[in-house]
């Protein structure tokens, strides 16, 4: 495989940057296909508009298996979420489109643990899937509907699809604005920020039950269930080990030091209570997280703080 192409659809964002580093790793050639121009070393990077679909089979031209990534986000803390459905499922028509073209027959599709319904134990990739009934956001919609289409692609011989559903995925490159923050980021940005000794806000009670993979460990699952997973399957990316939201919370304000008051908001929207997605689908294809959440908080700090030191970022996180 050393010389084989791999586009990555969104290789410029979070996640596919690390995709990008990954498969630079395992020797491959990544093709990187974004919106917006962006230096990535060692990779070739096309801007493409992918709701095009011939613009995008033509960023495509060589390429012998693709990463689908590109999305809008629909996190806790989005209020305008307008046409995120349409513009998912819009974007991810158009990549199958396009590799149909290309007759690319190797693709991973990015999908959400927002999928499934509401647990108490471990999500399992055949846990149940959200309904009308369960009020889902557009986001979780887009990404069910996206599942569905992949599937139906891939149902020919000649085709072979894959499907990750994401955990909360968290580390160096995320996003830290109010907007589109998930907790571990948003919370970074508030503990980095207050002032030795002040208060800082909690979002709910502090219970809430999630797992969360360092975006590396992540990058490294998409590309092992890309490279060896079933046709048609479904694989958790994700760590499989639980935490509450409080204790996530106390390490921040451990690693950050500035001996800060923790501030729970009951009032404040904090999600389901439960959900951990069970990675023993993808582990038995070899994936092994490899960064404990405090490593990885403490390299996230890291990140953080060096962007802020250079100017990224303006503002305050109320």
């Amino acid at each position: 495989m050393s010389h084989t192409q791999t586009a990555v659809i969104g290789g410029g964002g979070f996640i596919g940057r690390h995709v990008v580093s990954e498969l630079l790793a395992q020797g491959r050639t990544p093709v990187v296909v974004s919106q917006e121009y962006s230096t990535i070393n060692g990779a070739d990077v096309r801007v493409a508009d992918v709701t095009d679909t011939a613009v995008t089979a033509e960023a495509l031209d060589g390429c012998t298996s693709v990463i689908h990534l590109a999305a809008r986000a629909g996190g806790i803390q989005m209020h305008d979420t307008s046409g995120l459905y349409r513009s998912n499922r819009t974007v991810t028509d158009s990549v199958l489109e396009a590799c149909a073209a290309r007759r690319i027959t190797d693709v991973f599709i990015a999908s959400s643990q927002v999928v499934y319904r509401n647990a108490e134990s471990p999500l399992e990739e055949t846990s149940p899937i959200v309904s009308s009934v369960d009020d889902p956001t557009q986001y979780a919609w887009s990404k069910a509907s996206d599942e569905v289409i992949a599937k139906w692609w891939g149902s020919t011989d000649d085709r072979r699809v894959v499907i990750g559903r994401f955990g909360n995925i968290y580390g160096a490159g995320a996003p830290y604005d109010e907007t589109r923050s998930t907790v571990i980021h948003a919370l970074i940005r508030r503990f980095c920020e207050a002032k030795s000794g002040s208060r800082v806000e909690v979002w709910g009670d502090g219970t809430a039950v999630r797992s969360f993979l360092y975006v590396a460990d992540a990058a490294a699952g998409v590309v092992t269930a890309l490279t060896h997973g079933e046709p048609g399957a479904v694989y958790n990316i994700d760590s499989g080990v639980a935490h509450t939201i409080a204790d996530v919370a106390r390490t921040i304000n451990e690693v950050v030091g500035n001996e800060l008051e923790l501030v729970f908001d009951p009032s404040k929207p904090s999600g389901v209570a439960y959900r951990v997605g069970s990675v023993d689908r993808l582990a038995a294809l070899g994936f092994e997280p490899s960064v404990p959440l405090h490593d990885g908080i403490e390299a996230t700090i890291a990140d953080f703080h060096n962007r802020a030191n250079h100017g990224e970022f303006s503002g305050t996180l109320a």
